[in-house]
């Protein structure tokens, strides 16, 4: 089970799905086809499956993340490294 895939399949059945016309057979198909996946999103999620990557946020970047991607760590000492462990600490708590 890839839920990307499952996931992209239901979105797809969603548009058919809206762009349909009521009561027509590619309506009750991209219905079918909706809950389907549906159905085996939270078949994967409820067995403690991954989320579909769209469905992770990102992790904001705050202020001592930043330093520690731009600072080369060999060269950083005294308060400046102080301060950026503090915030690290701060920032992922």
């Amino acid at each position: 089970m890839n839920p990307n895939e499952t996931l992209a399949d239901a979105r797809r059945a969603l548009k058919d799905w809206e762009s349909a016309e009521p009561g027509s057979r590619e309506e009750s198909e991209a219905a079918e086809r909706l809950g389907s996946a549906f159905g085996a999103l939270d078949d994967w999620l409820g067995k403690g499956g991954y989320p579909p990557t769209a469905w992770t946020a990102p992790t904001p970047e705050g202020p001592a993340r930043r330093k520690l991607r731009e600072t080369n760590l060999e060269q950083i000492g005294g308060a400046d490294a102080w301060w950026l462990l503090t915030e690290l600490k701060r920032e992922l708590t």
